[in-house]
């Protein structure tokens, strides 16, 4: 009806979709904890599907601060390194450009740090794990021969 029944300053898709639930439930006469808990829990599932096709993208996958050009952490440089002294293709996802994924990835991985690799959509680990892989020569074993440069 044309009326302003809310206000969310700059664009926050959480914010909007908890408040356009809100509004629906009151309408609905649905209590308004009611809504806000089935509108967390599918905001959760949609972002942990969202970091699932992101883990899921390259065979090997590296979330990083910056780009494999312009790393913008001394780890990132490092991890970047060394995955192009190997031989290693990778693909790699920049968490600087996307608060939402760089905080819910560490929940979904269990792991509170970056860089984080992944082989075949599994966690390995960040840098220290990667470089004591390296050496015992595990890492490569796990790395597809497809995911090798020739």
């Amino acid at each position: 009806k044309e009326k302003v029944v809310g206000r969310i300053n700059g664009v926050k898709i959480a914010e909007l979709v908890d408040e356009v639930n809100k509004k629906c439930a009151e309408a609905n006469g649905v209590s308004v904890q009611q809504a806000a808990s089935a509108s967390q829990s599918k905001l959760e599932q949609d972002l942990n599907t969202r970091l699932k096709d992101l883990i899921e993208s390259a065979p090997v996958m590296l979330f990083i601060k910056g780009t494999a050009a312009q790393p913008r952490c001394g780890f990132s440089k490092q991890i970047i390194g060394l995955m192009n002294e190997h031989n290693i293709k990778y693909g790699y996802f920049d968490i600087l450009k996307d608060e939402e994924v760089r905080q819910g990835l560490k929940e979904y991985s269990d792991w509170p740090t970056y860089p984080q690799l992944y082989i075949d959509g599994e966690l390995v680990g960040g840098l220290d794990i990667v470089k004591e892989m390296i050496s015992s020569g595990e890492l490569m074993d796990m790395v597809s021969k497809e995911s090798i440069a020739a």
